[in-house]
């Protein structure tokens, strides 16, 4: 049984049974109203009466109220006959002469001054209540004395008592029909609002697949289509909402710029992944924590306080002391001044980018500066001495074919990395013996390495050898001519950095999926502050640009984007004064490949 068919329930109970408590309460009263008065009336006629017989002959006085009394004695009437002073003349039913005075009764004063009196009260003689009606006896023109009638009152207090048993057995009766009827019309109400209240709860807790059913009175089964069709409503909105908030998630979560919201104290209620990792915050609930707390950059909690206080403002920069990252920070206030929004974004990949930019156009503009100077100098010189000293026209010209050679080979480098960059570079992957590979590149440089007194070799899967490698079963995805390249780079930086005496190897080796070449050298290493920024364009380790060691500095460069286009993995490891040894991993050829070799 629900609240509101409990409600209900009491408020018909008490529609229908106050009033008939009400109506049994004053059915009552007046009964007994009634019947006091009629008893009144009929003690007053009788001692009227008596009073009439008595005032022509008061020595008779006994035996006339006893005439009088005679024929209603059986309902317990009294008559008295009393003197103006209170004496009690005659009785009917104690001897007057044992009686006290009654001039100090209420009734009998009333009737000698007004001329009748009437009282009701309890009588400690009899034990009962009583009503008195008194009547003035006049012989003369004062009053000689009363005759008040008595009689008890249990036959109104019986009438009204079985008045009181009928009305209570009406009204019994009358509870349980008012009790059947209010149940059924409580239930009739209550049951289609219960069900609507049900659905209420249940699409509070997110259960729409429910409705309303509609059922009793026309003005209930509208409501319950009212609800319904909002329920649908409801589902609609929410449904529609979610969504957006699930692509609004999805966008913030992937967003790479960090977006930071503050509550109008200064406090942070959204926080997305970008925005800790920028920021790193350390804490694991950020929310609820001021900018200080979670991030000591003060002038990002500036940017804050300045959107809070309602100003937008321009894009601020600042570099993060404690990670050395370069920020942008836009801060803008929400509407109604609800709070601020931040939006972080981290430059320090752009601002290292566009410092390779300038260092890129710095050496390429020195790496061209160099050999233009000297053809400039080279021709100058022609110019002046050509004539008269014709023996260093050829010496000047194989310098100046030198200082082009070197110009033209920068150049070409410069386009095979645009190429690379650009993705213009035409890859045919196919499957490749390593070992003539090996040998191609030892063979290439064999004449420099033996210039050199470097000892060059090549080695696959153990087999070792001088001249070249023997052959195996390995097999690399590759394009010939690009890793051939890149083999060649890496052996021309290592004979560069090698010294007399020195040792250059090549090897080539299945690992798992990868077939993984290794270029090691003996030469003087790599210092561990260099080693992240080796495979950068133009970058040297001799940061005084020694001349004694050619080459564009490109080579390294060139051998990462190969490496990346082909999907492998580029790594060095370097030892400084014992050499340096560089990785270059490749995916190796499949077997249904291999067998259609």
């Amino acid at each position: 049984m629900t609240s509101l068919y409990r409600h209900l329930l009491r408020q018909y109970l008490l529609a229908s049974l106050v009033p008939l408590v009400l109506l049994g309460a004053w059915l009552t009263w007046d009964l007994e109203r009634r019947q006091r008065a009629e008893l009144r009336r009929e003690v007053f006629a009788q001692a009227k009466v008596a009073a009439r017989l008595v005032e022509n002959d008061v020595e008779r006085a006994a035996e006339l109220l006893a005439h009088v009394a005679g024929p209603v004695d059986e309902r317990g009437l009294r008559l008295t006959v009393i003197r103006a002073d209170g004496l009690v003349i005659a009785d009917t039913h104690q001897d007057a002469a044992q009686m006290e005075n009654h001039g100090g009764r209420p009734e009998v004063r009333d009737a000698i001054n007004r001329g009748q009196g009437s009282a009701e009260r309890h009588s400690t003689t009899l034990g009962e209540d009583l009503l008195y009606a008194a009547v003035a006896i006049r012989r003369g023109p004062a009053p000689w004395g009363v005759v008040r009638g008595a009689i008890p009152l249990h036959r109104v207090h019986a009438e009204v008592i079985r008045m009181r048993w009928t009305l209570a057995a009406a009204f019994g009766l009358a509870a349980i029909a008012a009790s059947v009827l209010a149940s059924r019309f409580s239930g009739r109400l209550s049951e289609p609002l219960d069900a609507v209240s049900r659905t209420a709860r249940q699409v509070q807790e997110g259960r729409w697949g429910v409705a309303a059913r509609p059922s009793g009175p026309a003005e209930i089964r509208e409501l319950a289509g009212d609800v319904n069709r909002m329920v649908e409503r409801l589902r609609t909105l929410v449904q529609d909402s979610e969504a957006e908030r699930g692509q609004l998630e999805a966008i913030v979560a992937q967003m790479d710029d960090g977006l930071v919201v503050l509550d109008r104290e200064g406090r942070v209620i959204r926080l997305n992944a970008a925005a800790r990792r920028i920021l790193e915050v350390e804490h694991s609930e950020p929310e609820g924590r001021t900018l200080l707390e979670i991030a000591p950059l003060y002038a990002l909690d500036a940017a804050g306080r300045k959107a809070l206080a309602g100003h937008p403002m321009e894009p601020v920069e600042f570099r993060s002391a404690r990670a050395g990252t370069a920020l942008r920070v836009l801060a803008s206030p929400l509407a109604a001044n609800e709070g601020a929004v931040l939006l972080v974004q981290d430059l320090t990949e752009i601002r290292r980018i566009d410092q390779m930019r300038r260092d890129f156009v710095a050496n390429v503009s020195h790496e061209l500066r160099t050999p233009i100077a000297g053809l400039r100098a080279l021709a100058e010189t022609l110019v002046l001495r050509a004539q008269r000293r014709p023996e260093i026209v050829s010496e000047y010209a194989e310098r100046m074919a030198g200082e082009i050679a070197r110009m033209g080979k920068l150049v070409e480098d410069l386009l095979t990395l645009s190429r690379l960059e650009s993705g213009r570079w035409d890859l045919r992957p196919e499957p490749l013996d390593p070992a003539p590979l090996l040998e191609a590149v030892v063979l290439r440089f064999r004449e420099a390495s033996d210039a050199r007194e470097i000892a060059l070799s090549a080695r696959q899967n153990g087999a070792e050898g001088t001249e070249g490698a023997e052959g195996g079963s390995v097999r690399v995805r590759a394009d010939r001519t690009a890793l051939e390249m890149a083999l060649a780079n890496l052996v021309d930086n290592a004979l560069k950095y090698t010294g007399p005496g020195g040792e250059v190897e090549l090897t080539a080796e299945r690992e798992e999926d990868e077939v993984v070449f290794a270029v090691s050298d003996t030469g003087a290493g790599i210092p561990p502050e260099d080693l992240p920024r080796i495979f950068e364009r133009f970058y040297r380790v001799d940061r005084a640009r020694s001349r004694e060691i050619e080459g564009t500095g490109l080579g390294l460069a060139i051998v990462k984007h190969l490496c990346e286009a082909h999907g492998g993995r580029l790594w060095v490891e370097s030892e400084p004064g014992r050499g340096s040894r560089f990785y270059l991993a490749l995916p190796a050829a499949k077997a249904a490949e291999t067998a259609q070799l």
